[in-house]
């Protein structure tokens, strides 16, 4: 998975002729980057949203993540949501040239664009 060459290496595909699918690369496509980029954004502006949401009445609408809020208070949120968002980005990253992975980063980019939506219409329906 992560070797010396990862991001350094010239690995585009597979090793062998005809390896296409179920392998690791050490270089990635400038869609690849482009939706883990995005995503990374879209989860720091979601944590900043959600907690000016919450500071203005709102709640948090995932149930696990309102409970690392109420007890935790809004730096262990923020840490927890980074963390997580950011590892499994990062898992499917490393897999992207895996079945049902590039599906997978595809969604949670979807997931994110109505996330942020839903935050305008949060603000709009405040103002």
């Amino acid at each position: 998975m992560l070797s010396r060459y990862w991001l350094g290496g010239r690995r585009r595909g597979g090793r062998r002729e005809g390896e296409v699918g179920s392998i690791y690369v050490d270089r990635y496509t400038r869609q690849e980057v482009g939706l883990v980029v995005w995503i990374g954004l879209a989860a720091i502006l979601d944590l900043f949203l959600t907690l000016r949401h919450v500071a203005a009445g709102g709640g948090e609408a995932n149930p696990l993540m309102n409970w690392v809020l109420e007890d935790g208070g809004p730096r262990l949120f923020g840490l927890a949501k980074i963390a997580v968002t950011f590892s499994a980005t990062l898992f499917l990253l490393l897999h992207v040239r895996f079945r049902f992975t590039r599906p997978a980063l595809w969604g949670l980019s979807a997931l994110y664009a109505a996330v942020m939506g839903y935050h305008v219409v949060a603000y709009l329906d405040r103002s």
